[in-house]
């Protein structure tokens, strides 16, 4: 009898195209939600990333933004989430164990499309860079703060300066001479001036000016902390009254 039983799984197995030894895992799932709205988004495409940045597993969430992500091994995985109209979202880290399930709830946000020439996908490099200084598990924790990721800065190419990629975000003014203030921040003196600028985790000492001589090919993300209580403890949190913008370069790799 057990042999029957044992041939029927197998055949079932077969039929799913799914490998026996696969059967049974450590299983990823969950649903992806468009940030402030939290409504469901479809067609997702995710990525299932270590601690070293090696893609293991893809998937595309459905119609009401489910996925399941199949890990090839227990250990601990990022999940890398990306459409057409929004900005790349890494979550995690997640801690996948034998033949467990982990649900997980993400959310991703819109950003306009102002470039849509085909571009090349080179993530991997990125993704590991931006992990390890903690870009996006900040973006994941962030109650309001802008994040700017690798698909971004892609579609905005033409971009002359810094200051051409934050055009057009929220609470951001770009005036005549490429000068950015952060629009609703007050100091203690009343209305600010130019935000703290951080290259690659390094307070700058010129703010604005290096936002107008820095090339935008040389950006691989940016963080905009638009309010004091966006503004993490290790840029100045509140201290930084006029707000703080991080920019991490692919020379800081």
């Amino acid at each position: 009898m057990s042999s029957g039983c044992d041939s029927i799984f197998a055949a079932t197995v077969f039929l799913l195209g799914v490998r026996p030894e696969l059967a049974v895992g450590q299983i990823l799932n969950g649903q992806i939600l468009e940030l402030w709205s939290n409504r469901p988004v479809d067609r997702v495409f995710l990525t299932l990333v270590t601690e070293e940045g090696d893609s293991v597993a893809s998937t595309q969430s459905d119609q009401d933004g489910i996925f399941e992500i199949l890990a090839p091994r227990a250990g601990v995985f990022y999940v890398a989430a990306r459409r057409v109209g929004y900005g790349m979202v890494v979550d995690g880290p997640v801690q996948l164990q034998d033949s467990v399930t982990v649900t997980v709830g993400i959310h991703i946000q819109q950003i306009a499309l102002y470039e849509l020439d085909p571009i090349t996908i080179t993530a991997e490099p990125a993704v590991r860079h931006l992990v390890t200084i903690g870009f996006y598990e900040r973006q994941h924790r962030s109650a309001g703060g802008l994040f700017l990721g690798p698909d971004h800065i892609e579609r905005r190419a033409s971009a002359r300066r810094v200051s051409d990629l934050l055009r057009g975000l929220p609470g951001v003014s770009v005036d005549q001479n490429d000068n950015v203030v952060l629009r609703g921040m007050m100091s203690g003196l009343g209305s600010c001036g130019s935000p703290t600028v951080f290259l690659d985790g390094i307070v700058s000492s010129v703010g604005n000016e290096d936002l107008k001589i820095l090339d935008p090919l040389d950006v691989e993300a940016i963080e905009v902390y638009r309010r004091p209580n966006e503004i993490p403890a290790q840029y100045g949190g509140p201290t930084r009254g006029c707000g703080v913008i991080l920019i991490w370069t692919r020379r800081g790799r």
